[in-house]
């Protein structure tokens, strides 16, 4: 669906932009993309679209230079992981553009929101009145909403008063883990809220998180990740992942994240003069596996 905008510069018309509907590659089938998506179990999610777009009339519309760069940007939004990403960004040189986007499903949850923009892609200082001159200046948007249902959507999290449990009331958050590894692992593994912590909950809450707010969740996200890969180096140390595990249990799930993170050799974990120098691989390895894959 085509957004109505209501900026203070000229915007194109819209027959200068043809969209087609995204498609889904769903369990070996590419299909048009539904509105609900059933029993997802978390899976990474590859949508693709195509935009005819005029490029020199649009140009022409918004009293534009000939040589303006425009790009096209997608961005996905999960109501329940509080996760915005860029997942498609590139540059527009001719009408043809091709549009394919992975969701990782570590960062979605429940309704996602996919929304495609096309934008200026550079600052014009000397631009005339009514014209767009700021980089990322929105000249047309898009939006479509997805429902994904099933039990992969997201980490279990609560909101809680540490006051009342065994938890530092200084800290913001808390993980609750398990070492048994035939256990479910959805129903073990639990993010904690402090609810002292009040910019951390509303960031939490918001529909729409400002730029400080996101940072607070990707923190939040990373440093979850981070102990769950503590958890799970250590288990592999201690030789508690060997052997296969049904799927979904703690073992299965921490043996995944061992081979997803590559498997490194981290040495003797009981090596106290080493944990400095573990502990920054450890953060490197959240960081790169996109903060949220937790949630899984």
């Amino acid at each position: 669906m085509r957004e109505r905008l209501h900026p203070p510069y000229l915007l194109p018309g819209e027959d200068r932009i043809e969209a087609t509907d995204w498609r889904i590659s769903w369990r070996g089938e590419s299909l048009e993309l539904m509105p609900v998506l059933e029993d997802w179990g978390g899976e990474d999610l590859r949508l693709t679209r195509a935009l005819s777009i005029d490029v020199d009339a649009i140009r022409q519309d918004c009293g534009l230079p000939q040589d303006a760069p425009l790009e096209l940007v997608v961005t996905s939004f999960g109501n329940t992981t509080k996760m915005r990403r860029c997942v498609f960004r590139r540059r527009v040189d001719g009408r043809h553009n091709d549009i394919e986007a992975v969701l990782r499903g570590g960062e979605i949850g429940g309704t996602v929101t996919v929304s495609t923009r096309l934008v200026l892609g550079a600052d014009l200082p000397d631009a005339p009145p009514g014209t767009p001159r700021l980089c990322g200046s929105i000249l047309a948007a898009y939006s479509t909403r997805i429902m994904v249902e099933g039990d992969g959507s997201m980490f279990p999290m609560a909101v809680i008063d540490f006051a009342t449990r065994p938890y530092d009331s200084h800290a913001s958050w808390h993980v609750e883990t398990s070492t048994d590894m035939d256990a479910d692992f959805s129903a073990m593994f639990q993010v904690l809220i402090n609810d002292q912590d009040t910019e951390l909950v509303t960031a939490i809450e918001a529909d729409k998180p400002d730029q400080r707010q996101q940072a607070l969740l990707d923190e939040l996200s990373s440093g979850v990740m981070q102990t769950v890969l503590e958890l799970a180096y250590a288990m592999k140390s201690d030789g508690a992942l060997d052997g296969g595990f049904p799927e979904g249990t703690v073992g299965d799930v921490l043996a995944r994240l061992v081979d997803q993170t590559g498997d490194v050799d981290l040495g003797d974990l009981n090596e106290i003069a080493e944990s400095s120098r573990r502990r920054t691989v450890f953060q490197a390895m959240a960081r790169k596996m996109a903060a949220g894959r937790m949630f899984r």
